[in-house]
């Protein structure tokens, strides 16, 4: 083995176990559907049988689609492994031509997808309430589908 070898067998070491570090919460990646949007109780909540909307947060971003659009952005966590809040940001959503009760839904998100929102999770389903919450504050409740 020559001397420029264990450099660069090192330097490869030392940045695998910079990954192994930097390894996302247990709960990222979880393609969740998002089932109801709250925004008053005038407005529908339940999203229509015809309308899939999902996201997908990792460490520091998020992606998904809002059943007219696919849309990006980043997150930050309070906790990454026990979430007691997360913030949205730079989020950018794709431009779309949809009509009716996915437009209307869609909207939605493009509006609440922005600022802090705390976060009530369980396995298998999630509640994401517009910070600061008051009395019929805004939420989106996700259900794991995987």
């Amino acid at each position: 083995m020559s001397r420029r070898t264990i450099p660069l067998l090192f330097s490869g070491l030392v940045a695998g176990t910079a990954l192994v570090a930097c390894t996302p919460p247990h709960n990222s990646d979880i393609t969740w559907q998002i089932n109801e949007v709250y925004l008053d109780p005038a407005t529908p909540a339940s999203l229509p049988g015809d309308v899939t909307a999902t996201m997908v947060m990792g460490g520091a971003t998020v992606t998904g689609d809002t059943g007219c659009a696919a849309y990006q952005g980043r997150v930050k966590f309070d906790n990454l492994d026990d979430p007691h809040s997360v913030t949205f940001s730079t989020m950018r959503f794709q431009e779309t031509q949809c009509i009716g009760a996915q437009r209307y839904f869609h909207d939605a998100l493009v509006t609440l997808l922005d600022g802090e929102f705390a976060v009530t999770k369980t396995d298998k389903e999630m509640r994401l309430t517009k910070q600061p919450a008051g009395l019929d504050a805004p939420s989106i409740r996700l259900v794991a589908t995987q």
